[in-house]
């Protein structure tokens, strides 16, 4: 069948490239049409009914969705830094993008003065009694201490909460703190002193990696490529050729994707240089066995059909089983990652028709080269792949005893392997984020989130005395875990209030963490009191953000150094148990934010991921087996390609002490590609074995497998490994694995199939029987 269609590929040239053409034409104009334009809930969580019930909730109290700028000013309260802080407020808010921001401008200061309470904005109390006063009284605030003004007091922080929007564009966040950063210049604040944190500052961070992706490793990863076939066959037709085609198959991939959706997610910017650098390799092996059909003494047009005839079975079943690690992506519960697999999945059966396709036509075209006597950079593998041949054939025992072995040590890293998602830590240590959240750690709480809200039976119930006292003994359980740095809610505000009433009628306040009022209309006075008086519950956050018009839901916003978003969705899960032991049956709680529907839906993902992987390696062994006509041999070579992802679990098992979940995209990936050296070393076997004579040994076999499959196997493991490589270069975890840990598992895999896989069969374990002429 596949003889048939290359007669036909040939026996129709021009048709042929002529459809090529128009088909690439479209792609083109289909990609260019093309945006990166991606939300969270577009990427993670647009089909968790959560995600909807937390929008509501954030519509009615205020979004959760904020990001932090901190500036150094040694006297943040002074009538220029106050006047400056002034400008930069009304600039931000004038953004559409932005709901409020809370600042210093905020803080109110509430006291007894000669027998009398007293509420006043701090910014008023610095003109009054001065800035170093004013500051210190901050300082000593717990509303707002470490949250507007660092420990030291020498710097301050704004919070930037941005409209409820679940679709804003993921690219507008570059763009919005970019612009407020120009705020705070124009205002004549610095840029070099700003510091951000917060989940779009994040973000911001992880666009900007994505296009440094798209516009850099990209094109480095093509380069790559070239030099390394160009150094391969020292010619430059096959070179250029080769990147002709590749280029090709990106650009249907990318045309496809744009037809699915023409808002491309910051995770598309993978694509191409994952797709070019499997189409190397599939048209590596059709143009390395059309050089060796060559020496065999064929003419040309002999030469072109046995080779796409010997290896493109090969290649068509190693694409299939690419594909299949690819599309496993897709049970990844995500919008992102089932997006994700079906275009990587479209993209490798793209390669592989143009690779069968536009070979045969390029070397149809061109002149026959003269190889007789010529060595090429190919032959410098030789040496490798005769080394293989022999201790594999001649010690067979022994290289099987030695990668037993190597399983002591990768079953203690598997026993240290745990995953967790922050992704803060997936910038390297010198990121600017990285850098920034150095600093906010140092100067004030954390800037992660998580929301309970506490919902009464009944409107006004949150001022019962009963229930608001279970809802302080809830707000100070929750401070105290280890893992929480401040619980902002309506309780600190109401007991400021209460114990500057006492201190102005009894003449010495309660202890900070003492008195509440004893009274229902006393409670709801104090709530009144303090949203007149404009005040907000640390962070600026004002008290309508924490409690609803009808006084019946209350939030208490825990603010939290932990990145971790599995440690988050378990600390919410901490939040429930202590609220139904403080509230028994009295009122209902939910936790939810942002953060930790992130980090709660991970464990989802995370079962995701593994179903994919799981099921990708069911159905690559059932195609191993069809390919390779023998049960026996099918599942018995997918030995070889656990034992490099085995390795790679081990050692992040080592390395790391919580691993990104992303790793295991990474795996996926491996087990597709890293399969593909295993068909083409046991589908020449199975060739050459039904070729040899009844009772011949298996090492015959074998050495003649090697000469024809091992060479091509090194070259496209180099081209893989080199065409990942750049990756390495990258600042974002998610894509240092790429150049990285990929390549380490890919490079791992070519040992296993040159030394393992012809191991076993040396030794009998994996045998094929003779078939009749």
């Amino acid at each position: 069948m596949l003889q048939r269609y290359f007669l036909f590929v040939l026996g129709h040239r021009y048709v042929t490239l002529l459809i090529c053409l128009l088909i690439t034409g479209l792609a083109v104009f289909s990609a260019s049409r093309t945006v990166i334009a991606s939300s969270i809930g577009k990427l993670f969580l647009d089909e968790v009914p959560e995600y909807t019930d937390y929008q509501e909730r954030m519509r009615t109290f205020g979004n959760d969705e904020v990001f932090f700028v901190a500036y150094e000013d040694a006297a943040p309260l002074s009538a220029p830094s106050v006047a400056r802080l002034e400008r930069v407020v009304e600039r931000v808010k004038a953004r559409p993008e932005v709901a409020d921001v809370a600042s210093l401008l905020d803080a109110v200061w509430v006291g007894s003065q000669a027998g009398a309470l007293r509420i006043e904005p701090y910014a008023d109390l610095a003109r009054s009694r001065g800035p170093v006063l004013a500051r210190a009284s901050l300082l000593a605030d717990p509303l707002y201490r470490y949250t507007l003004i660092s420990w030291g007091g020498g710097a301050a922080a704004i919070m930037v909460e941005l409209t409820v929007d679940p679709h804003r564009p993921v690219e507008r966040g570059p763009q919005l703190v970019g612009e407020v950063y120009q705020d705070f210049e124009a205002a004549g604040i610095p840029a070099a002193g700003l510091h951000r944190a917060g989940m779009p500052a994040l973000i911001a961070e992880i666009m900007e990696q994505s296009y440094f992706n798209m516009s850099r490793l990209f094109p480095l990863s093509a380069l790559a490529l070239l030099l390394i076939v160009l150094l391969l066959f020292r010619r430059l037709a096959p070179a250029l050729i080769t990147l002709g085609i590749g280029l090709i198959s990106v650009a249907w991939t990318l045309g496809f994707a744009a037809v699915l959706d023409r808002e491309f997610s910051i995770f598309t910017a993978l694509v191409p240089a994952v797709i070019l650098t499997v189409a190397f390799s599939d048209i590596v092996h059709l143009w390395s066995a059309y050089h060796i059909e060559l020496r065999r003494g064929l003419d040309k047009r002999q030469a072109i059909l046995a080779s796409a005839n010997d290896v493109g079975r090969a290649c068509l079943l190693t694409s299939l089983t690419t594909f299949t690690g690819f599309l496993a992506l897709s049970l990844i519960p995500t919008p992102m990652a089932r997006m994700l697999g079906v275009v990587l999945g479209f993209g490798v059966g793209a390669a592989l028709l143009l690779a069968m396709t536009l070979v045969p036509l390029a070397l149809s075209f061109l002149p026959t080269p003269k190889l007789a006597g010529d060595r090429d950079s190919q032959d410098l593998l030789d040496p490798l792949v005769r080394g293989c041949a022999w201790l594999s054939t001649r010690h067979a025992g022994w290289v099987l005893a030695g990668f037993v072995l190597l399983m002591v040590p990768i079953f203690w890293g598997f026993a240290r392997f745990e995953i967790e998602t922050d992704f803060a830590q997936r910038f390297g240590p010198d990121n600017d984020y990285r850098v920034d959240q150095r600093y906010f750690e140092e100067h004030f709480i954390g800037s992660n989130t998580l929301e309970v809200f506490v919902e009464a039976p009944e409107d006004g119930g949150i001022a019962d005395t009963e229930l608001f006292t279970r809802i302080a003994g809830l707000h100070d359980s929750l401070q105290a875990l280890p893992q929480v740095d401040q619980v902002f809610s309506p309780v600190d505000p109401v007991r400021a209030l209460h114990r500057a009433m006492s201190e102005a009628s009894l003449g010495e306040p309660l202890p900070e963490r003492d008195g509440l009022p004893t009274s229902h209309d006393a409670i709801a006075q104090y709530l009144l009191l303090f949203e007149m008086a404009g005040g907000g519950a640390g962070a600026g956050e004002a008290l309508d953000n924490q409690l609803d018009f009808e006084r019946r839901t209350l939030r208490l916003g825990l603010r939290t150094r932990e990145g971790g978003y599995r440690a988050t969705g378990r600390l919410g899960q901490q939040a429930l148990v202590l609220a139904r032991e403080a509230l028994g049956d009295s009122a209902q709680v939910e936790a939810t934010g942002l953060v930790y529907l992130l980090g709660w839906y991970f464990d989802v993902i995370l079962a995701g991921q593994r179903n994919g992987l799981a099921a990708s390696f069911v159905i690559i062994a059932l195609m191993m087996t069809l390919g390779l006509r023998s049960w026996r041999a099918g599942l018995l070579s997918m030995i070889p390609n656990l034992l490099p992802l085995a390795a790679l679990i081990a050692w992040c098992g080592f390395r790391y002490d919580g691993t990104d979940s992303d790793i295991l995209i990474a795996a996926v990936m491996a087990i597709g590609i890293g399969v593909d050296d295993t068909i083409h070393f046991l589908m020449r076997y199975r060739v050459e074995a039904e070729r040899a004579a009844p009772g011949a040994d298996p090492a015959q076999a074998l050495q003649r497998t090697y000469r024809f499959a091992g060479r091509a196997i090194v070259m496209t493991t180099v081209i893989l490994c080199l065409g990942f490589l750049p990756f390495a270069i990258s600042d974002y975890f998610t894509v240092d694995m790429l150049g990285t840990a990929l390549p380490g598992v890919l490079l791992m895999a070519v040992l296993a199939d040159l030394l393992l896989v012809p191991a076993m069969v040396q030794l009998g374990i994996i045998r094929f029987g003779r078939r009749a002429a």
